[in-house]
């Protein structure tokens, strides 16, 4: 059993997150059938990571995010963060209040960005579901009945 040194053998999740992105790629048109099914099986036969790198070298690393599972994963990153985040402005606030001190100046630029969070999250929201985000609002594609 032959091992080179600096090979380091490739997990079923990351042949996984592999073949998903070469999924997203022939969605997107940057690949055949043909050649998706062949990276596919080679993706699923590879050993060592650097044979599912050579897979991917040809594509946009960008594209990386257009996957489910990259999407959720930034999705819970987002969601991790804004908890650590508005736990410490709450900590924060609680200790002003507690303190007995004079007016809480800080509360004033706290409000103007929880409003700006979510006026953008309620234009998002409306957007996903096919409404506008203002006046000039135009929706392309084919018109509903």
């Amino acid at each position: 059993m032959e091992h080179e040194p600096g090979q380091v053998r490739a997990s079923d999740k990351e042949r996984e997150q592999t073949v998903a992105f070469l999924r997203a790629a022939l969605a997107e048109g940057m690949l055949t059938l043909e050649e998706c099914d062949e990276r596919q099986a080679a993706a699923y036969a590879a050993k060592y990571r650097h044979e599912l790198d050579v897979l991917l070298t040809d594509l946009p690393r960008q594209l990386r995010w257009h996957t489910p599972e990259a999407r959720a994963e930034l999705r819970a990153w987002g969601r991790r963060r804004a908890f650590v985040g508005l736990t410490a402005l709450a900590v924060v606030v609680t200790f002003a209040a507690l303190s007995g001190g004079h007016f809480f100046w800080p509360i004033l630029p706290i409000m103007f960005v929880a409003f700006l969070v979510l006026r953008r999250k309620a234009f998002r929201r409306m957007a996903g579901r096919g409404g506008g985000c203002g006046p000039h609002h135009r929706t392309f594609g084919p018109a509903s009945a």
